[in-house]
């Protein structure tokens, strides 16, 4: 059962994010499933296929990020090869009670 919502905020930049992130702004993601367009800032593939893999386990409750050290992520558009700007960008992501 898909119990909890995975919340992945942006905590800082270095550089200039490709996407525009700032600190503070979220991509949403229902029980596991659906990315709420209504409560997030911004949706930036890159971020996303950097946690894919953990979305489902983290909307079931069988994985806490906190728990195996994945509370922090960096987006790998970072990457000067993948991105000119060469940003780097540091994402939160938590887990939260779906309603």
């Amino acid at each position: 059962m898909l119990e909890y919502d995975v919340v992945i905020t942006c905590v800082g930049t270095e550089g200039t994010c490709g996407a525009g992130y700032k600190g503070g702004e979220k991509i949403i993601i229902k029980k596991g499933k659906i990315v709420d367009l209504e409560e997030s800032d911004l949706v930036c593939y890159w971020v996303l296929s950097s946690i894919m893999p953990f979305i489902l386990p983290i909307s079931t409750g069988k994985l806490v990020p906190k728990e195996i050290g994945m509370d922090y992520v960096t987006c790998p558009g970072g990457i000067p090869s993948l991105n000119p700007l060469g940003a780097r960008v540091m994402f939160k992501i938590e887990r939260k009670k779906s309603e």
